[in-house]
């Protein structure tokens, strides 16, 4: 097994879901429901954020917080760090095993692409 490959599997799956999200449908910011044993993984890997108070989920009776990450710091981010990999220094997040910054935007155009020819739809929560 190669070496950090659960990592760079996490990392391309959230990469994706950033250039979905945000490049292709224009959203803004993640927010997140976790459960506080696992807050500060996304805290550490991704630089999520405290955006509201400890509550209970009704629907698992467990713990839970909300965290919120703006797609602007992904960007950021994503540009800098993107396609490291091994050779990120002392990097601790996950982002250098986001794409390389050629990979991301190749990977934009065919998702623009595909969803010109089979638009979705993507719900916004505004306050």
């Amino acid at each position: 097994i190669e070496r950090n490959s659960p990592l760079r599997v996490f990392a391309s799956m959230f990469h994706f879901s950033y250039i979905y999200s945000h490049k292709i449908h224009g959203c803004t910011d993640y927010i997140i429901e976790v459960n506080p044993r696992h807050a500060m993984f996304y805290k550490k890997m991704l630089g999520f954020q405290d955006f509201g108070e400890l509550k209970t989920c009704t629907r698992v009776n467990a713990p839970v917080l909300l965290l919120r990450l703006e797609s602007e710091y992904i960007g950021e981010q994503s540009k800098k760090f993107g396609g490291l990999f091994d050779l990120h220094g002392d990097e601790k997040t996950s982002y250098p095993y986001f794409f390389p910054q050629d990979d991301a935007i190749g990977i934009t155009d065919r998702l623009r692409m595909v969803n010109a020819i089979v638009p979705t739809r993507v719900i916004s929560i505004t306050n």
